[in-house]
């Protein structure tokens, strides 16, 4: 977590040059605990994850001085004898900046922002950005189809909502949604092993979930989404289901068969 003290512009001159450390499939940040300069930073990061949740970003520092993230100095820290504590610039070994992403990335997670944030980072000359997902948003919009559409329809039916033909199909989805979370979780929270790229996963989990529920609001019910979110999803170009907008169907009439 960072302090509130702001760096001197005029000091700004003497800070020693950073290059971050880019993300490598199969690494982790925490790897530089057991094998130098074999880690790498986090290129995602969680928000509502749990405690313990952190995001770092592994430097390579040339000289001695401060390092100032987004204009604020921070204690260098490095991992010595495989743990991560404070430890002076000038060694030859890759440094760490550690982001609490429920305080550093705060803001808005909703709809319109597809769950999500890009966060520029600043480390004296370096520049970088996280993609910040919220991970408790993730399966929403399979429920809201389940709730708001499948639940009402089995109702009219008069049928039991595990025997909605609709049904099997959308437990599955929200089944392997749950379960390539809980392994996102282990990887980007946790610095797990389960995937060589976990963020590649969140982007693809993420889009599928969009692209299959906007195709069913936009075909059973659009008011399932309220007017905004309506006008957001609209204006997404790669999200325009074939050229489709969201437009209303007749109500009342049982869904078909998936």
């Amino acid at each position: 977590m960072l302090d509130g003290r702001l760096i001197d512009p005029v000091a700004s001159a003497t800070l020693p040059h950073v290059d971050v450390i880019p993300f490598v499939p199969g690494r982790r940040p925490t790897d530089e605990a057991r094998y130098p300069w074999l880690g790498s930073s986090d290129q995602v990061a969680f928000v509502n994850a749990g405690e313990g949740n952190r995001c770092y970003l592994l430097l390579r520092v040339h000289g001695t001085g401060e390092l100032v993230v987004n204009g604020v100095p921070v204690e260098p820290l490095a991992f010595v004898d495989g743990e991560l504590r404070p430890h002076p610039l000038g060694d030859d070994r890759p440094y760490v900046v550690v982001f609490d992403p429920d305080v550093d990335f705060a803001g808005v997670y909703d709809f319109a922002n597809r769950f999500t944030r890009r966060f520029a980072v600043t480390v004296n000359d370096a520049r970088t950005a996280i993609d910040v997902y919220d991970v408790s948003q993730f399966g929403s919009l399979y429920e809201r189809v389940v709730e708001r559409i499948l639940v009402p329809d089995a109702e009219r039916q008069g049928i039991e909502l595990a025997f909605h033909p609709w049904y099997p199909v959308l437990a599955i989805g929200s089944y392997k949604a749950e379960l390539y979370t809980r392994a996102l979780v282990g990887d980007i929270v946790h610095k797990r092993h389960n995937l060589a790229d976990p963020g590649w996963l969140v982007r693809v989990g993420l889009y599928l979930e969009l692209l299959t529920c906007l195709g069913v609001f936009a075909a059973v019910d659009p008011s399932v989404l309220s007017e905004d979110e309506q006008r957001v999803a609209a204006s997404w170009d790669d999200l325009d289901l074939d050229g489709r907008r969201l437009q209303r169907c007749r109500g009342g009439q049982p869904l078909p068969r998936p």
